[in-house]
């Protein structure tokens, strides 16, 4: 759904509300590789498979029979300016890795294990850039989502992607690919956009879309089934604020009641770092843990988790501590409207999800 509502996302078997800021899939055509991308040494079959939207709309990709070679898919492009994100769902059908390249400045691209969800950004070879990040994501069913951000901006007029073949993730990278006409990735829900992280799914259909900004002011969640036992992700930038707090999340208890609410804000502001706190209030009492040291204007990741008893926080892939919680509440409203004072944020994307994750989810969620 393409509006300024916040969307609930199933794709990674659990529902997530996503709050994620406006973003174009300059890709025109997202599902229907044979009719966009020009193969090289390879060969592109459109509906082949199940995609991680449970339809069957995933292409693959075969490489053509032969002995070395860059066998690919590519695009030309033009006009860009600035980091972009280039980011392909992918699953292993027979061969095991997939490249993610930008030509333009040099050579750069990513390389990705479908077998085991690893990712490489380094590799040989005098014209070979690193990407400036890249990421791998499971989506269940043996789908991965990978993505890689590239910088074309000393490029002249021309930059080409590609979705390339690799021999693997072993200190020997190539592209150079030997194939057999018949192993190969299946692909879906290719992306590309301007910024520095990849946001969730934009398809297209003939013609590049926009999803606009995400906003909510109240946002009624009792009917998600967020009882006692919930955990809330974070992450975005937070700025310095102009008065002693910064609130960029709340949740209310039944009627907005001030008393019965969770709190993720930035506190104590000085010297270009602040203190992030999980809170918990219930009838009065307050209940909390604080992440000190983190800096203003940096990206942060967090999840407040809880399970009826008490809450733990995690920030950048570590713990920053447990408590208890005053009461038991059920959280049944989302509030992002903020007073004047509390707008200096920016929130990339904050999941909901009605379950308590472990410990080592959450270090896996937060890690930067």
């Amino acid at each position: 759904v393409l509006d300024n509502l916040p969307r609930i996302d199933y794709t990674s078997g659990i529902a997530q509300l996503l709050m994620e800021p406006s973003r174009t899939n300059l890709i025109p055509s997202s599902e229907y590789f044979s009719d966009y991308w020009t193969a090289q040494d390879a060969s592109v079959t459109d509906n082949a498979t199940t995609s991680p939207e449970g339809l069957v709309n995933a292409a693959k990709l075969i490489p053509d029979s032969g002995t070395g070679g860059n066998r690919s898919i590519g695009k030309n492009f033009t006009g860009l300016s600035g980091v972009h994100t280039f980011s392909v769902f992918a699953k292993a059908a027979g061969h095991d890795y997939i490249a993610l390249r930008m030509r333009n400045p040099g050579n750069s691209l990513v390389m990705f294990n479908l077998s085991d969800g690893s990712v490489e950004n380094e590799v040989s070879g005098s014209d070979q850039y690193v990407a400036n990040s890249a990421k791998i994501e499971s989506f269940g069913n043996d789908w991965y989502r990978c993505s890689a951000s590239f910088d074309p901006s000393e490029s002249t007029t021309v930059g080409q992607l590609f979705v390339s073949f690799s021999t693997g993730i072993d200190g020997t990278e190539t592209i150079n690919f030997d194939g057999d006409g018949t192993n190969g990735v299946f692909v879906y829900g290719a992306q590309l956009e301007a910024g520095d992280f990849a946001t969730s799914y934009i398809p297209t259909y003939g013609a590049q879309d926009t999803r606009n900004f995400d906003d909510v002011d109240h946002f009624d969640t009792s009917g998600l089934g967020f009882g006692t036992t919930c955990s809330i992700y974070f992450e975005g930038v937070i700025n310095e604020a102009s008065s002693l707090y910064l609130r960029p999340v709340t949740m209310f208890g039944s009627g907005f009641d001030t008393s019965e609410r969770f709190l993720l804000f930035g506190q104590s502001f000085s010297g270009g770092t602040y203190t992030l706190t999980s809170r918990h209030n219930s009838g009065g009492a307050t209940n909390g843990v604080d992440k000190t040291g983190l800096t203003v204007g940096e990206k942060v990741k967090c999840v407040s988790v809880f399970d009826g008893t008490s809450q733990k926080f995690f920030v950048n892939g570590s713990s920053a501590g447990t408590d208890t919680v005053p009461a038991a509440e059920v959280f049944e409203y989302l509030d992002l409207s903020n007073i004047a004072a509390d707008q200096n944020h920016t929130i990339e994307s904050l999941q909901l999800y009605p379950v308590a994750l472990s410990d080592a989810e959450c270090i896996a969620l937060t890690t930067l």
